[in-house]
């Protein structure tokens, strides 16, 4: 929202702005890639900073030849994440900046369990500001989780049949910042890639990551241009056409 202010004040005077929005990402796992480091995968790009980057995986979608075992080893990848001491290189799972991050957690959790959503793990608080890791298969695909990025713990998971049901699901959001594609096979990769309407695209891993020189930025509500080396500056850059005549020719007759 404070995006589109920002870009409606710029309007009338034409200003060039950069803006890098908000996300709800997706993860596509197919059905050829390994399951259990699918599961890994997902688990660090769901839950990493416990959820709170622009870029987390919020939106797994599972081919549903793998669908089952899948919830299995993204259970068991859960499980071992841990909270506790931040000075303890071993703990996975911090404090949400505040008790507002916290509350919106809890209220995009109880709506997708509301939608038809399954519990699998998590779903509850681990201190005064910190909430568990949380998984919820087959909620509906138009609760407000799915469509509003939460910025906490929380992962949808549903199943897709087919590329294309997958690819539509995958773009059914008002987001398009980035999104993982788990497969070994790159003509599957080939038409994800160039299917889903994101600004970032990573195959083989999830949706979480941030090169310094690499065009950072996404589509629709997830914000205008790219910065990262000269990304970041060409947007506000204008081109001009110069030419210089060198040496003046013969004019056609009447000029």
């Amino acid at each position: 929202h404070t995006g589109k202010v920002i870009a409606a004040a710029a309007a009338p005077a034409f200003k060039r702005l950069h803006l890098e929005l908000g996300g709800n990402n997706a993860v596509i796992v197919c059905a050829d890639f390994d399951v259990a480091e699918a599961a890994r995968k997902v688990a660090m790009g769901a839950f990493f900073h416990s959820g709170q980057i622009c870029m987390a995986s919020s939106r797994i979608l599972v081919d549903k030849a793998v669908y089952d075992k899948f919830i299995k080893e993204l259970h068991s990848q859960v499980a071992e994440l841990r909270s506790g001491d931040l000075r303890d290189p071993l703990t996975a799972i911090s404090p949400l900046i505040n008790g507002e991050a916290l509350a919106r957690v809890e209220h995009h959790t109880q709506v997708a369990l509301d939608s038809g959503g399954t519990l699998v793990c998590g779903g509850r608080r681990l201190g005064p500001q910190t909430y568990a890791p949380t998984v919820i298969v087959d909620a509906a695909i138009d609760c407000l989780p799915w469509q509003e990025e939460t910025f906490g713990p929380l992962c949808l998971v549903n199943k897709f049949d087919g590329k294309e049901e997958g690819l539509a699901m995958a773009n059914n959001s008002r987001y398009g910042l980035s999104a993982g594609v788990l497969t070994y096979d790159i003509r599957l990769a080939d038409y994800f890639c160039s299917g889903l309407d994101v600004g970032a695209v990573h195959v083989g891993s999830h949706s979480f990551h941030s090169e310094p020189m690499s065009p950072l930025g996404g589509e629709r509500d997830s914000g205008v241009g790219r910065s990262g080396g000269k990304y970041s500056t060409e947007h506000f850059l204008k081109t001009k056409w110069i030419s210089t005549e060198v040496s003046a020719g013969p004019y056609p007759q009447g000029f």
